[in-house]
């Protein structure tokens, strides 16, 4: 009588030492069972033959990391339609020009983008740009460079009011 095996896992445990794991005898007969069911419910799942599983998979991860670049770049031409709205009317505090915005429609790491563009269409002042999304709080702080030896981003940022 023949034994039937199939690893199913390997890995280290220590240097120069390795783990391998198997299932014997009648688990073999599960195992690939269980493996023919899985691919054949993906076949159906992706509307494709067994054999075109991998590169309908491998299209459909391509298509998606498009899709996601192309929200992206949607998401950076909204936020920076705000610009214009954001540097319209800056307040004067002691003679500096100051944005102080609470903004919606982006996410942190667009926020920083959006306040250096919107320093950079004031010229001269400061950008305070707050955001909430999903109960957390992101605030961005820019000073013109001409102001920088005054003033420090920072600080500004933490003096906020929270």
């Amino acid at each position: 009588m023949s034994v039937c095996s199939k690893l199913s896992a390997e890995s280290s445990i220590a240097s120069g030492i390795r783990r391998i794991e198997a299932v014997t005898g009648f688990g073999t007969y599960a195992r690939l069972e269980d493996d023919e069911n899985l691919l054949d419910e993906l076949s159906h799942l992706l509307r494709a033959p067994r054999p075109e599983l991998v590169r309908t998979i491998t299209r459909m991860m391509d298509e998606q990391r498009q899709q996601e670049s192309e929200l992206e770049s949607l998401k950076r031409k909204a936020a920076n339609s705000q610009v214009g709205n954001l540097a319209g009317a800056p307040k004067d505090v002691k003679g500096v020009p100051v944005v102080a915005r609470k903004v919606a429609g982006v996410d942190a790491s667009m926020l920083r983008e959006l306040a250096e563009n919107t320093g950079t269409k004031i010229g001269s002042g400061v950008v305070v740009l707050g955001l909430a999304s999903e109960g957390k709080a992101a605030l961005v702080a820019s000073v013109s460079a001409d102001l920088q030896n005054r003033l420090h981003a920072g600080k500004i940022v933490k003096k906020s009011p929270k």
